[in-house]
């Protein structure tokens, strides 16, 4: 009878060996997800950082488009003379920015003004600065520098330099050496203003009530 040939018993045998292997690789996938189950982090639900496609990003409301909708809250801080938020709409207001030497003269010391902005929905940053080199409307006037950041590469997309009024046509003689002024940081710089501020803003976010 065939089961009284040896071909047999090995045959029954390799048979017993394989049905073994294919239960053990069965039972791997449901043990493999038991294991991550037990050794997966805490949930962040509720925490105003997410993590998304292997970034950490704030997850916080989209900035309101009613212009009129600010509510500012001064910041006392040590990088301007006189900083404000306005958490609604991802926005800081500031003179006397002290950070960066471009944005002073050795005559005004760091006297300028400006603003920067985070767009939550288009993910991009928004900085604009006015540096004072002498007023010509009695407002804070001279060389302006703003750009457009993408808070998804870092890049910049947009950026602009304005200089400052011609003081010597104007008849302001003691500014003539300020005339037509321009500050140009180059594109390494400006990305490193804007992703101070970057950070700047968002430990604000999570930080104020």
């Amino acid at each position: 009878m065939i089961y009284k040939k040896p071909l047999f018993w090995i045959l029954v045998l390799l048979v017993m060996i394989a049905a073994a292997l294919l239960a053990l690789w069965l039972t791997q996938p449901g043990e493999k997800a038991e294991k991550n189950v037990q050794t997966s982090e805490p949930s962040r639900a509720g925490s105003l950082i997410t993590e998304e496609d292997g970034q950490i990003e704030p997850n916080l409301p989209q900035a309101t488009e009613d212009a009129d909708d600010i509510d500012w809250l001064e910041i006392d801080t040590d990088i301007a003379d006189y900083l404000s938020f306005d958490k609604q709409n991802h926005m800081i207001y500031f003179v006397g920015l002290n950070l960066f030497e471009e944005f002073g003269t050795e005559e005004f010391g760091y006297a300028n003004e400006g603003s920067v902005q985070i767009d939550r929905g288009e993910k991009l940053l928004y900085f604009g600065l006015t540096v004072s080199t002498g007023s010509v409307t009695g407002a804070l006037d001279g060389p302006a520098v703003s750009f457009e950041m993408s808070l998804e590469t870092h890049n910049l997309l947009d950026k602009s330099f304005e200089p400052a009024p011609d003081y010597l046509a104007l008849g302001l003689s003691e500014l003539a050496h300020y005339s037509k002024m321009m500050i140009e940081p180059d594109d390494a710089r400006l990305i490193e203003v804007g992703e101070f501020f970057e950070t700047f803003i968002m430990e604000l976010e999570v930080n104020l009530p």
